[in-house]
């Protein structure tokens, strides 16, 4: 029987941390997901997520606005898949996942729906709201569960907020968080029980319906301590 040549103990110590250092290389990279989150030119949605990025490690999560400014929500889901193989080309290790935030206004309803379907077909998940992005704000304050036009969103915010509600206004996530009756916790509460309400339907027939909160939820579990 040959006699098998014993390993010298220095050479299977540097196997080790050489296998060791490949599986943390490994872990770090299946774990480096972050977040893209393509938004309308307006301002409203890139100013709350620009604040709230703040209480984020850095990088966590990029923005990319549509520079056609919105004209529909389709024409935000096509921009989307056009700009996504670009980002992972030039970050090749990084698990991007993509958000779609967007808002019905008044575009169709087969516009508003056709744009959930085929960001979901592309494996995007949607923040949509029905009918605005503000309805997500109001949620911070009351149980609103009746259809409210967007004409409306403005003078029941500024009533909340104690002064008029400025559309633009770069200040509005800390104003929500600030606020002794505002509750994100209860606006994730109010928004999950709208989805019940509504379910089954047609998102464009559902109203007031808005899906930010599971972007939010997923954000928050990065705040900084």
């Amino acid at each position: 029987m040959a006699r098998v040549k014993k390993i010298d103990n220095s050479i299977l110590k540097r196997l080790k941390r050489i296998e060791e250092n490949e599986l943390r290389k490994f872990e770090t990279k299946k774990q480096r997901k972050y977040y893209l989150l393509f938004c309308e030119g307006a301002r409203t949605e890139p100013n709350y997520f620009l604040s709230l990025k703040n209480e984020l490690p850095i990088n966590l999560v990029k923005l990319d606005i549509d520079p056609s400014g919105g004209k529909n929500t389709i024409s935000l889901v096509n921009h989307a898949i056009r700009m996504l193989p670009k980002y992972k080309k030039t970050n090749p290790t990084i698990d991007f996942e993509v958000w779609i935030v967007f808002d019905r206004d008044s575009f169709p309803a087969a516009n508003f729906d056709n744009a959930i379907k085929k960001a979901n077909s592309n494996g995007f998940n949607c923040a949509h709201s029905n009918e605005a992005f503000e309805l997500w704000y109001l949620l911070h304050f009351e149980n609103y569960q009746n259809a409210i036009s967007r004409k409306d969103y403005s003078k029941i915010l500024s009533n909340h907020l104690g002064k008029r509600y400025k559309k633009n206004d770069p200040k509005i996530y800390e104003l929500l968080q600030n606020l002794p009756n505002s509750s994100e916790d209860l606006a994730i509460a109010r928004a999950k029980q709208l989805e019940l309400i509504h379910f089954g339907r047609a998102s464009s027939d559902s109203n007031p319906l808005t899906a930010v909160y599971k972007l939010i939820e997923e954000l928050n579990e990065f705040k900084i301590k």
